[in-house]
């Protein structure tokens, strides 16, 4: 299972245990895997992640906020904000604080140790890591190559990687299709991964480290090299997405209790047209708006609280929400 004859062999997890993190929903998603050392290297992962405790209890709330955090990452390309969760996730500040805390310890996000602002949450980092993720307008830091390759089937979205071998930094580039179901293309194409098993606390800072991309298996070899004892699984760039998939393509399955809250809305100007993508305030209304193109001042029409609800593709939050006008 390890590369070279020299690096320790991590214990195997034969048997392929699963959560139920809702109804009909098991994580992780084991009809991913479809390769012997796909199936080794996600269960040494759940072994190290200790995932049974992580997901154990895991309750519907908790569940809400962590779904919200992530389709919110994707709308946003950054980290929300705790309100914009609030207001997407129709909870009170304190649940999503509340949640927060308990996503926390279960190492499921990384929070800013003094303002408690959301940093990452897997698998999606504000941190520069080298591996980068462009959806459809959209781009954002994965925490490592198989996050990565997990992502575009999470949000059932296609999606090009960009990241570099770890060894010789080399380009390495990754695109999907049918909806991130499937590699396209991997460039180039002799690029290999290292699921490497190491645990300290938090994933980000320890298991995270050590997956990643290679441009050669040779280049792997000369890595794994100055690393004598390393732990972890050689991986074609297809068996990590195996991997990525178990991981993350059942979070946001069946997720949507609450009806989610779009927070941008594109504004088309009455006067000349031009079509602005804006992204839209949680806690006030944008009365006044100043077309960028022409500078005409749009305010919204009788009857609508803001210029959202008048000129935008998508009406403001509170109305979305069912709360009525946000300045009544």
């Amino acid at each position: 299972m390890v590369a070279t004859a020299q690096h320790s062999r991590p214990s195997e997890n034969t048997g392929r245990s699963s959560v139920a993190i809702r109804p009909g929903v098991e994580m992780p998603d084991w009809s991913q895997i479809s390769s012997p050392q796909a199936e080794a290297a996600l269960g040494a992962i759940l072994e190290i992640f200790h995932f049974d405790d992580c997901f154990r209890k895991f309750d519907a709330t908790v569940d809400l906020v962590r779904c919200t955090l992530l389709t919110l990452y994707g709308e946003l390309g950054r980290a929300p904000r705790s309100v914009e969760i609030a207001m997407a996730a129709g909870l009170e500040q304190d649940q999503i604080e509340s949640a927060l805390a308990a996503l926390r310890r279960r190492d499921l996000v990384v929070l800013d140790e003094q303002s408690g602002a959301v940093k990452g949450a897997y698998p999606f980092t504000e941190r520069e890591t080298g591996h980068r993720i462009k959806f459809a307008g959209t781009t954002l830091n994965a925490m490592c190559a198989v996050d990565a390759l997990g992502a575009g089937a999470m949000f059932a979205s296609d999606c090009e990687i960009k990241s570099s071998c770890r060894q010789c930094g080399a380009p390495v580039s990754v695109t999907t299709a049918d909806k991130g179901e499937r590699l396209s293309a991997v460039v180039p194409q002799t690029s290999v991964v290292w699921n490497g098993i190491h645990y300290e606390g938090q994933a980000a800072n320890s298991l995270c480290t050590v997956i990643a991309f290679f441009c050669s298996p040779a280049h792997l070899e000369q890595w794994l090299e100055a690393r004598e004892g390393s732990k972890g699984f050689r991986l074609s760039v297809d068996e990590a997405m195996q991997v990525g998939k178990a991981l993350f393509r059942p979070v946001l399955a069946e997720s949507r209790k609450h009806r989610m809250i779009e927070l941008n809305s594109t504004i088309t100007c009455p006067e000349c047209a031009a079509q602005t993508k804006e992204e839209m305030p949680t806690d006030s209304c944008l009365f006044f708006y100043e077309c960028p193109d022409c500078r005409a001042r749009l305010k919204p029409l009788t009857g609508d609280c803001c210029v959202f609800c008048s000129y935008g593709d998508v009406k403001c939050p509170p109305i979305q929400q069912g709360d009525g006008c946000c300045v009544a």
